[in-house]
């Protein structure tokens, strides 16, 4: 949870935030059974798990064997990769359910994975959703969490607003002046 101040991208605003990183599973894992968020252990997924810990948001992790994942649920170690369209449908029917009750409980979900495992939450992604993205592959994506670990928290929110939709910054736009009139 996040308390905005006047300070940050969401100034005036005294509503405590509720903020997701969810997060694709990593290729390398431990080899024995481990919380989710222990058992992922590729540079991406570390990189993650230190802006989600740094900076006190909940995570979530899209597993290819599992789906919707708690970051403390304790699971064994697989390799199940999201590869076909066959993937994608199974584990969407799989998550939806869980999904729709995540998205109620986060005022902002800031998603962070590879095209396959994106495709399967995308009809949900509205005005709550950032969907980080870097068309350079894996150098990219670990440039820029990187890069985003070295912020604060409000540079960061800042920061993470350039990876809104077009169409999704209009509605949070709206949204946004109308919590802060409602404040005023």
């Amino acid at each position: 949870m996040l308390s905005k101040d006047n300070h940050g991208l969401y100034g005036g605003l005294t509503k405590i935030m509720k903020i997701l990183i969810l997060a694709g599973c990593s290729q390398k894992k431990l080899n024995y059974p481990a919380p989710a968020i222990e058992l992922n252990q590729g540079q991406l997924f570390r990189g993650i798990k230190k802006l989600t810990i740094s900076n006190n948001f909940d995570l979530k992790i899209l597993s290819g064997r599992y789906g919707l994942l708690d970051s403390n649920e304790i699971i064994s170690p697989y390799n199940q990769k999201i590869r076909t369209k066959k993937d994608i449908l199974r584990i969407r029917r799989k998550i939806f359910p869980k999904m729709l009750k995540t998205i109620e409980k986060y005022d902002l979900i800031i998603v962070i994975m590879g095209k396959n495992y994106r495709e399967i939450i995308e009809p949900l992604f509205n005005d709550k959703f950032i969907v980080i993205y870097d068309k350079r592959g894996i150098g990219g994506y670990l440039s820029l969490i990187s890069r985003f670990n070295k912020l604060h928290t409000n540079q960061l929110l800042k920061e993470l607003e350039k990876f809104r939709f077009p169409v999704l910054k209009q509605i949070s736009l709206i949204k946004l002046k109308g919590l802060i009139e409602k404040c005023n």
